[in-house]
């Protein structure tokens, strides 16, 4: 009987778990254990429930386009429950100059599809427009060279497309489908050991020796743990730069809002948000009738004080932003926010070399595997995809 720690509890950590236990019961001959350091799983998803309104601390959806996640779903029961956004409604803005500019129809990806509302859109000025329109006769790019999309964009559709465009449930069925008793939440692992054919996993608790480790942590803190076994590893982890991210909920009583799903605030407005969502919008069943609930979010990357900040802070900042761009200045019925510290990795020009650079260093220590956001996806799909793939691995 092969004996597997799973250190984090976090979307992959639990999906690692759900999958080694079907696995367990389709006879196959393993044992594991989850080691998570906080009181709680899921991760960043987290939902809690106020006045009525269902108010997500992490993301609020999946793509199904990537399907891992949906199809975790349908075997865990809750197919019939995934709800789509109603799309009806799809429309988002821009803040440009202060003033809320909507995305003209055709832009997709950042590719404009349609011309006559790339003509007719204030959005871009009309150099931008004819960088567009020269794009029917440029070239393709080296298919075979690493780019960033920044750079991607500048090159076809000039800098001011940069600059304006391109800068609960689940967790819940996973964990009820799990054993108890392999479940250890406040389990801080303070070191990771290999000795003598052995992973030894190191706690305040104790010493526990098992043959296969699954790391289901940010990459920084995988790092740190491999730092004695493997240092040009544990280097290349460290480089994955990680940012904080922050979002502040509030619920209002039949604010006059624009239409469509929320806007974006790109870099240029000098302002400490990046977007706001209109959830009663996007997801009219998380909130009572006649009741607007507004997601609006930060990151280190623009505001690197962010984690400096009380709660009370940034429900202040958030209420003069919303005051600022949509001229709302009403006393919200609900006001909560959140924190996430590390919270997402910044895949920069490189990351793809410097992950086979990893994979590689990897195969230097058998039984170890790297899951969640940390290589290949910053996303639920992904971060469910690559628990699949590791115990499939491990299975075979």
């Amino acid at each position: 009987m092969k004996r597997v720690a799973i250190v984090g509890g976090g979307i992959a950590g639990i999906s690692a778990a759900y999958y080694l236990q079907k696995a367990k019961q389709n006879g196959a001959g393993l044992d594991w254990t989850l080691f998570e350091k906080s009181s709680r799983l899921g991760g960043v998803i987290r939902t809690e429930y106020r006045d009525g309104c269902v108010l997500e601390a992490g993301p609020d959806s999946f793509l199904t386009v990537k399907p891992d996640a949906a199809q975790l779903c349908r075997e865990l029961g809750l197919g019939d429950q995934l709800i789509p956004s109603n799309d009806y409604q799809r429309r988002t803005h821009i803040l440009v100059k202060g003033k809320l500019v909507p995305i003209p129809d055709g832009l997709q990806f950042m590719v404009p599809t349609r011309i006559m509302p790339m003509v007719t859109t204030g959005l871009f000025s009309l150099g931008t427009k004819l960088r567009m329109a020269s794009e029917w006769f440029s070239t393709a790019g080296n298919g075979n060279q690493d780019e960033s999309v920044a750079s991607f964009v500048r090159r076809h559709f000039g800098q001011q497309m940069v600059d304006r465009i391109a800068e609960p449930l689940l967790a819940d069925a996973i964990v009820a489908a799990l054993p108890k008793a392999a479940l250890r939440a406040e389990s801080t692992i303070t070191s990771l050991n290999l000795a003598n054919g052995k992973w030894q996993i190191i706690s305040e608790k104790g010493t526990e020796d098992f043959d296969l480790v699954l790391l289901a942590v940010p990459a920084p803190f995988a790092a740190s743990l491999l730092k004695n076994l493997n240092l040009e590893m544990s280097a290349r982890l460290e480089k994955i730069q990680y940012t904080s991210s922050g979002a502040v909920a509030l619920a209002y009583s039949s604010p006059k809002l624009p239409p469509g799903f929320g806007f974006l605030v790109p870099a240029s407005e000098n302002r400490k948000m990046l977007a706001c969502t209109f959830v009663h919008k996007k997801f009219s069943y998380r909130v009572p009738q006649g009741t607007a609930l507004l997601r609006c979010f930060f990151s280190s990357s623009r505001t690197p004080e962010l984690l400096s900040y009380n709660d009370d802070d940034l429900k202040t900042i958030a209420r003069q932003e919303l005051k600022d761009i949509l001229g709302l200045d009403l006393e919200p019925q609900v006001a909560c926010a959140f924190r996430w510290a590390t919270g997402l990795p910044q895949y920069e020009t490189g990351h793809l070399d410097r992950a086979a650079e990893i994979e590689a260093q990897l195969s230097k220590l058998p039984g170890l595997h790297l899951i969640g956001n940390s290589l290949y996806g910053v996303g639920i799909p992904d971060c469910v995809k690559s628990a699949r793939l590791a115990v499939e691995k491990i299975t075979n």
